[in-house]
Order: C-alpha cells, then sequence, then structure tokens
C-alpha cells in the first residue's frame, strides 16, 4: 500500500502504470477543490495538463483522470486537509510505502495510544467510530 502527497504527480504514476491504483492507501493533496464541480475541475486539470504540467502526456484522457479523481474521493483515498482549515505540508517525497504488521490493537500499547487519540481527534472532527 501506498501513500501519496501529491495528487498531480501521484495520479500521473498511475496514469503511466509506475502505481497501480488499487495500491493507493491515500493522497495527500495541498488542493482545495471538489472534482465533481466542473469550474473546479477545469481550472485544476488545465494547471496540471498544460505546459509542462504532470499531466501533460495523459491531457487527452481527462474523463478518465476526473473519474479516477472522483473514485479516489468517494472512497476516501483523497484527502484534502485544506477543505478543513488545515495545511498539508509536503514532505520530500511523493508517495510512502505502508507495510502494515500483522498486530491486534490489544498486543501493542502504541497502537493502543494511537487508536485512543486517532477516535479522539476524529470525534472531535464529527466522525468518530
Amino acid at each position: 500500500m501506498k501513500i501519496g502527497f501529491s495528487l498531480s504527480t501521484c495520479l500521473a504514476d498511475v496514469l503511466d502504470g509506475a502505481v497501480n491504483v488499487d495500491d493507493v492507501l491515500v493522497i495527500v493533496s495541498g488542493t482545495k477543490f471538489d472534482p465533481n464541480n466542473d469550474e473546479q475541475w477545469r481550472s485544476l486539470f488545465f494547471q496540471y495538463s498544460m505546459w509542462g504540467g504532470p499531466w501533460e502526456p495523459f491531457a487527452d484522457r481527462e474523463d478518465e483522470i476526473r473519474e479516477l479523481v472522483i473514485t479516489l474521493e468517494k472512497t476516501g483515498r483523497l484527502h484534502q486537509p485544506r477543505k478543513f482549515g488545515a495545511s498539508a505540508g509536503r514532505p520530500n517525497m511523493i508517495w510512502a510505502d505502508v507495510v502494515p504488521e500483522l498486530v491486534t490493537l490489544e498486543s501493542s500499547p502504541a497502537i493502543q495510544q494511537a487508536w485512543a487519540r486517532f477516535n479522539l481527534i476524529a470525534g472531535l472532527a464529527g466522525d468518530s467510530q
């Protein structure tokens, strides 16, 4: 599984076959747009597909790219912190590989603490488990 840190570059990797979309856990993007909004989509697509942008080689595949972005958003795999008033500081990498360990919540105090913190934050956001 992979975590991406750039919508434009990560999708270019998916489009050129370097990364399988099924391996994408989430893409944390610095964007703030609704892919279902035609005006917002056109602006974003134009920015990324022109003048050497990462989607320029795929400019003729706009509908496919938009559907991919909509699917990522619908399945919770596109996270845009700016939509929630936060900033997604970009690390020096485009992808991070996630290698899940087979552990249970009860077997690790660190996992218990992380889960408790996640639930606290999710509860504050109105999205607790």
